[in-house]
């Protein structure tokens, strides 16, 4: 079947040649350009956000309400918040010794004052006593105010608030449960921020460096290139590594969860000659393009060769800058006159 489809693709390629000779075609061109491609191999990962976390509470107490899941919230918002009713006990208690230890302390300055004010009447270890305490309870009105803090932090501690911008994607615990100090309460994902996640042969590793641009191919993909944020090692036992890609979303950013490919180099770049994959014409006697010499397209045989998104190596009488047909080259004949269209028009 797929050599009777061969022939029927060169038969219609022949008949449409026929049929142009005489016309003057629209084309879209592109450049040839000189620039170091890499061979590389398609790698299957999926789409994670960029940032998540588990989020726990730092105290214990029942759960009195949750940010619904799907819910999606600023940082700084409150996701949960715990029966506080204790904690603001243990605030009203902190307070009220931070009051009484204030009034012992104006005191006991008062009476500092009148006993330095008749320092002849009043005996040495009488006024040194009084110093003594003074300074003692000066000392305990610090810890009170201290402890004041110390208890109104643990009372804002039962709001749990977003770290960062994002959806709620999983409640792990329910209201009216007894949460412990410590234990994860809810999830927080960043689905307008995403990245691919791809398990990377060990092997592969020393042919690309952090923040270098990959190629990104799947469905519904607004931008097909990502950047490589991090390389680091996986499972021992897998020999592989696990690369994070910053997607570089032109629009609404893919789903996680969503499989996608990422070409990834598997040698070091060999400078040559490239033009754009569309560019090359598959005949009877070999892959060919078209140069635009006036407004004539001239056939030139090339090889093709390492291909890294949509530009292909190719070997043959091309040179850097040589405007080659991209669209509308099907049915082109060495020396058909044609017109070039900006992209905005050209033939599809």
């Amino acid at each position: 079947m797929k050599s009777w489809a061969w022939i029927m693709a060169l038969c219609l390629g022949a008949a449409q040649a026929q049929a142009n000779i005489g016309q003057t075609l629209s084309v879209r061109v592109d450049e040839a350009r000189s620039e170091a491609l890499a061979p590389t191999r398609l790698l299957q990962g999926t789409v994670v956000p960029a940032q998540e976390a588990d989020l726990a509470a730092r105290v214990a107490g029942r759960i009195e309400w949750l940010a619904p899941i799907g819910s999606t919230v600023q940082a700084g918002e409150v996701l949960v918040r715990l029966d506080d009713a204790a904690a603001a006990l243990a605030v009203a208690a902190a307070v009220a010794r931070e009051d009484r230890l204030r009034a012992e302390h104006t005191l006991a300055q008062a009476q500092m004052a009148r006993l330095s004010a008749i320092p002849d009447a009043v005996p040495m270890a009488q006024r040194e006593e009084a110093q003594a305490r003074q300074a003692v309870l000066a000392a305990q009105l610090k810890e009170a105010t201290v402890a004041v803090r110390a208890a109104r932090l643990a009372q804002s501690e039962a709001q749990l608030k977003a770290p960062f911008s994002g959806t709620v994607t999983a409640e792990l615990m329910s209201v009216g449960e007894e949460a412990q100090a410590g234990a994860p309460l809810l999830r927080l994902s960043t689905l307008d921020r995403v990245e691919l996640e791809l398990a990377v042969p060990v092997e592969l590793a020393g042919a690309i460096g952090s923040g270098a641009t990959l190629t990104v191919q799947g469905e519904a993909l607004a931008a097909p290139l990502a950047q490589l944020r991090a390389l680091v090692p996986g499972d021992p036992g897998t020999r592989q590594l696990r690369a994070r890609l910053r997607l570089r979303s032109a629009g609404a950013a893919p789903l996680v969860g969503s499989a996608l490919s990422a070409a990834w180099p598997t040698a070091q770049p060999v400078p040559g000659i490239t033009v754009p994959h569309d560019a090359l014409v598959q005949r009877s006697d070999g892959v060919r393009v078209f140069r635009i010499e006036g407004d004539r397209a001239r056939a030139v045989s090339v090889i093709p060769g390492t291909r890294a998104g949509d530009r292909v190596a190719v070997e043959g009488l091309l040179m850097p800058g040589d405007r080659v047909v991209v669209r509308g080259a099907e049915g082109l004949r060495d020396g058909d006159a044609v017109t070039v269209q900006e992209a905005s028009v050209a033939l599809r």
